[in-house]
């Protein structure tokens, strides 16, 4: 249904792809065509023979862990260069260091809950919402990330004030490790 691919790759190759599996199976290849724009360090393109290509492994290094890396590449849009620099990386795994953190803040249940209140379950039916509504537009999980920690943080709101039930605590969760399926960041 989807076929993916870098931008290089859209000339000559794909259509080549297409040629071919289309003339053996005599049915359309592939629905969707999502290419993807380049990874680049410090502003330039990645190459050996200017010794700044980065590794997995090299980016692992020290505090990171691989969702850090994953978070950073899955954030912004695939059709839109990505400048790789420390500042960026830095920023991007301090910003899904605090989506876990509350996301484990949310989910554990402490038993002090007041009056949990209608607008907590609206926030947490949202989640779901939201989430598959920036994934069918273009395909983007840092727009749809991006509003999700906003509905978590005003769910941590209302819980600071009047408390989640456990049936609430246990939803945010069923909801997120749902959308991690498809992330591979939350938990």
């Amino acid at each position: 249904d989807i076929n993916c691919g870098g931008i290089d790759n859209i000339y000559r190759h794909h259509d080549y792809t297409i040629a071919i599996m289309e003339s053996i199976s005599g049915k359309s290849y592939a629905n969707y065509y999502l290419h993807g724009e380049h990874l680049i360090a410090n502003g330039k393109s990645m190459s050996k023979s200017r010794g700044n290509i980065l590794y997995p492994e090299d980016m692992l290094k020290n505090k990171y862990q691989p969702y850090h890396l994953r978070f950073f590449l899955l954030h912004k849009n695939y059709r839109k260069k990505l400048n790789l620099t420390d500042e960026k990386y830095n920023k991007s795994s301090e910003y899904i260091d605090a989506i876990r953190l509350l996301v484990q803040n949310l989910i554990k249940q402490d038993n002090k809950c007041k009056k949990s209140g209608g607008k907590s379950k609206e926030l947490i039916l949202r989640i779901k919402e939201e989430f598959e509504k920036h994934m069918n537009d273009d395909l983007s999980p840092g727009t749809a990330i991006d509003s999700i920690f906003l509905l978590l943080k005003e769910l941590k709101s209302e819980k600071d004030n009047a408390g989640l039930d456990s049936k609430q605590s246990v939803m945010i969760e069923k909801y997120l490790r749902k959308i991690d399926l498809v992330l591979g960041v939350i938990f």
